[in-house]
């Protein structure tokens, strides 16, 4: 198939522009702003030179330049795993709490809470990068009532070296609020942790439940992947325990999650897929300085 050739309307394109460029210590997502249509208008290109191993890319829509390590095929696995599900259970009694449903926090009376300014104790981190739940317990040895609105838990941590925070909520009404003793409530949350550093209920003055319904959080089995992709279909093959799934339905590309359902404690899992490149959020690039660019334009 022959090379398809097409040239830009340049003329007049009377600016031109060279420089460098110099990364800080906390790269964003998306790239560094860098609007050049403040020096030259409509902007028709930008190149620059590749430097310690990184290669930069303009992106004309928004205005930033993005880094790149490189994109390509990559596969990692993870082995002997907590188990763990992702089927809510939010306005309808549970028969037992998730599996692995207090690893994160383990369960604690609201009055407790409410005691300690609406702070939980975190145990433990996830074992891998994934989602958690907010699970309430009822042992109480009678029914116990739900806050009639919206409970919300805040979690706070990290992926892939970046800050990550969720809101975790589970909202009733006067039919459902009630939960029978010995049973349970369950949200599960969409965005994967490597660390859990923190968990609050921050309206547990106003939003708190019945005083001896227990909250715990626990794990899920939306695992994060360990690079950025662009697309669902940047997820090229999964397997569990040497069964290997469709991936069709079961890719998060906005949160960088696979779900694998319902995990049992020791699974094995590997994920293959295309990486985009671009470098994690975070990143430290602070010795990157002095990136040569051109840059060329026309009046808009």
């Amino acid at each position: 198939m022959a090379l398809t050739i097409t040239l830009d309307d340049i003329r007049p394109c009377p600016f031109f522009l060279t420089g460098q460029v110099d990364f800080d210590s906390s790269y964003p997502a998306g790239g560094e702003s860098m609007d050049l249509s403040h020096y030259l208008g409509l902007v028709l290109g930008a190149i620059f030179e590749p430097k310690v191993g990184y290669e930069f890319e303009y992106d004309y829509t928004n205005k930033k330049v993005k880094a790149r390590s490189g994109a390509g095929i990559e596969q990692f696995a993870y082995g002997d795993m907590k188990g763990s599900a992702n089927t809510d259970s939010e306005n309808a009694d549970g028969g037992a709490l998730p599996t692995n449903g207090a690893v994160v926090c383990a369960a604690e009376t609201q009055t407790n809470i409410a005691t300690a300014l609406g702070v939980l104790v975190v145990a433990a981190s996830p074992d891998v990068p994934r989602n958690v739940c907010f699970c309430v317990t009822n042992d109480s040895g009678g029914a116990l009532n739900l806050y009639e609105g919206t409970t919300t838990l805040t979690v706070v941590g990290t992926y892939r070296g970046a800050a990550q925070t969720e809101d975790l909520t589970i909202t009733s009404d006067a039919g459902n609020k009630e939960i029978a003793n010995g049973k349970f409530r369950y949200v599960y949350g969409v965005k994967p942790f490597d660390t859990v550093t923190g968990v609050t209920q921050p309206n547990y003055a106003t939003d708190a439940m019945a005083g001896g319904l227990k909250i715990s959080v626990g794990l899920g089995s939306k695992l994060g992947l360990p690079g950025p992709i662009e697309a669902t279909s940047d997820v090229i093959r999964l397997v569990k325990n040497a069964a290997v799934l469709a991936t069709t339905g079961i890719v998060d590309a906005t949160n960088e999650t696979v779900n694998f359902g319902t995990l049992s404690d020791n699974d094995d899992v590997s994920i293959l897929f295309r990486t985009s490149g671009e470098i994690a959020e975070a990143t430290d690039l602070s010795g990157v300085t002095g990136v040569r660019f051109i840059a060329f334009g026309r009046p808009a």
